[in-house]
Parts: structure tokens; sequence; C-alpha cells
């Protein structure tokens, strides 16, 4: 614990945590939303592991060849380029955060749109209208 190693590493950690929660969102947001088929989910997940199976495999022979720390840059370079194409394949990234904002402020003022009537708490949210997909 008294080494930059152990940071580093804390630090790696949890940016990793971070950017599987938000390929995870992505995949959700990408079947349901963009392929309009969430049950295509578990398809893309699947897809997922055996992605990461196969790196796991070819791993000990890339350090062998290239060494760890050559070989550790390259699955990241290669991971985020995967995640940025996955991103720009979604088109719709400029949407998907301008709703996300809009819930997050619907959030902040106690908006629930589970109830018929909206609390008195909860600023113009009575004049909100929210359209949802139909059939």
């Amino acid at each position: 614990m008294h080494t930059k190693y152990f940071y580093i590493s804390i630090i790696v950690f949890i940016c990793t945590y971070i950017l599987n929660g938000l390929v995870l969102a992505t995949h959700v947001y990408y079947t349901r939303d963009v392929l309009e088929n969430a049950d295509l989910y578990s398809i893309i997940a699947v897809i997922s592991v055996i992605a990461t199976i196969i790196g796991i495999s070819i791993a000990p022979k890339l350090f062998a060849k290239m060494g760890k720390q050559k070989t550790l840059i390259l699955s990241s370079v290669v991971y985020i380029a995967g995640c940025v194409v996955g991103i720009a394949g979604a088109t719709k990234l400029g949407t998907g955060l301008a709703a996300a904002a809009l819930g997050w402020g619907l959030e902040m003022g106690g908006y629930n749109g589970a109830l018929a009537v909206q609390a008195a708490t909860v600023p113009y949210t009575t004049k909100l209208v929210i359209f949802e997909k139909t059939g």
C-alpha cells in the first residue's frame, strides 16, 4: 500500500469498472432503442464475452512476444478504439445525452413518472408531456 503501483492499480480498476458500466449501458440502449429489440441484448453480451475469452487466450503469447507493458497498451488501445467505433455506430449519441440530461433534471426535481399527478414540490412537471412509443 506504500507504492505508487498500488494506487495506479486502484485507479485502473476504478476506470475499468466505470468503462464496463458504460459499455453495458450502451448495449442496453443500442438493443432497446436503436435495434428496437431488447431481446438482442443477450446476443451482444455473449459476443462480448466471446471476444474477451479470445483476448485472454492470446494474451500469454502476446506477453511472450511483446512484453507485458506493450501488450497492455495495445489491448487498451484496441478496447478504446472498439468503444469509439461502437459509440460512433450509435449515431444518436447527442440525442441520448440530451435525454439523459433531461432525465437527471427531472430526477433532481423529484419527478416520478409512475404517478398520475406529480407532487407540488416538482416544478413545472405538470406541464411536461412525455411521448411513448406505441406499437
